[in-house]
């Protein structure tokens, strides 16, 4: 269930919010919000290439960057990343800075966000209707 914290940042961001995650495009990217026990999770829905993956890897793993947002783990595969902030006073906060600080390196690095369908593999196409579709408790674009 989404608490008050992830409701209201989602509100403001203009996100959808369903009784399970609040999801919607930030700054261009898909981004899912849950809110767990003791956890909160960001998902950014992008296309990875393998070179992109060790980078997101080393940035999300840098201990720097994991002790400011108290991550308790991420997740990084060909179809986007994960990231568990540990919920704990403060982590609203965290997660609002996290989510823009997260999203200005995958811009800042040229990495895209959704341009290929993660189901089937093809191309999205300027104009082709597309949908939302909630995978493994994380949305995804798809055809």
């Amino acid at each position: 269930m989404i608490g008050p914290g992830i409701k209201k940042y989602a509100q403001e961001k203009g996100l959808k919010i369903t009784a399970d995650v609040a999801y919607g495009y930030i700054d261009g990217y898909l981004v899912t919000l849950i809110d767990g026990w003791d956890v909160k999770k960001a998902s950014f829905s992008c296309d990875l290439t393998e070179e992109a993956i060790s980078f997101l890897v080393q940035v999300v793993s840098e201990k720097k960057f994991n002790k400011k947002y108290k991550l308790d783990g991420y997740e990084v595969g060909n179809d986007g990343v994960t990231l568990h902030l540990h919920d704990t006073l403060g982590t609203m906060k965290r997660l609002r800075e996290c989510v823009d600080v997260f999203i200005g390196i995958l811009k800042q690095n040229a990495i895209p966000s959704d341009r290929v369908c993660p189901f089937c593999k093809n191309a999205f196409e300027p104009g082709k209707k597309t949908k939302i579709v909630l995978a493994d408790e994380f949305v995804h674009k798809a055809h």
